[in-house]
């Protein structure tokens, strides 16, 4: 994949994001869809901005690229974060997942080309190829009946285990949860689905 490539694949996930969020696209959604969109579109925005996070630090510290995450680490982050990002308001995380990809896309268009190459060989080209997590979800999202969008909030996608992984990786964004055993706690603050890995992933 070469530089040009790299930036139409990205354009082609902001303007799919666009189009999903077009009053137009939207008028018949169910109050549930439009949350479950919405939750969506805020794990979208904050993976895209920590990726941007990582890129600045690592020009802070003269690196080529950023360093790997372990992979433990990710799929805390996306469990801590629901619970936040279900309760954001469709318009805001709409504006947000907009304005995030926009930056750090931007972002990514003034990496070397050898640089991106490299790290799509390496199988860390999420870094670099944005296009790769968001259209997972859009997928997902355009595809799935309204019915189904309803009923997501009462699933929690499977956690793929993708970071380190090839960037052809699948984030499964829908899975049901495993009913929890008789005589277990709940876990805190998780009522909902469990989103895919990084986004990023982590470590690339």
């Amino acid at each position: 994949m070469d530089g040009q490539d790299l930036v139409a694949r990205n354009a082609a996930s902001r303007q799919r994001l666009r189009d999903l969020v077009a009053p137009s696209s939207g008028h018949d959604r169910s109050p549930l869809a439009r949350s479950a969109i919405a939750t969506s579109l805020a794990h979208l925005a904050f993976w895209d901005r920590f990726v941007y996070a990582r890129w600045n630090q690592a020009a802070e510290r003269g690196l080529e690229a950023p360093p790997e995450i372990a992979d433990a680490h990710t799929q805390l982050v996306n469990d801590a974060g629901f619970p936040q990002w279900r309760t954001i308001p469709f318009e805001d995380a709409a504006r947000d997942a907009l304005a995030v990809a926009e930056t750090l896309d931007g972002l990514i268009e003034r990496i070397d080309p050898q640089v991106a190459e490299r790290l799509i060989a390496a199988g860390r080209g999420r870094l670099v190829d944005r296009s790769i997590h968001r259209n997972e979800h859009l997928d997902d999202l355009q595809t799935d009946s309204d019915h189904r969008l309803g009923g997501w909030a009462e699933r929690r996608p499977v956690h793929d285990g993708s970071v380190g992984r090839p960037a052809t990786t699948r984030c499964p964004s829908f899975g049901w949860q495993r009913p929890r055993q008789q005589g277990t706690a709940p876990a805190l603050g998780r009522s909902g689905p469990r989103l895919c890995s990084s986004a990023a992933p982590a470590s690339d």
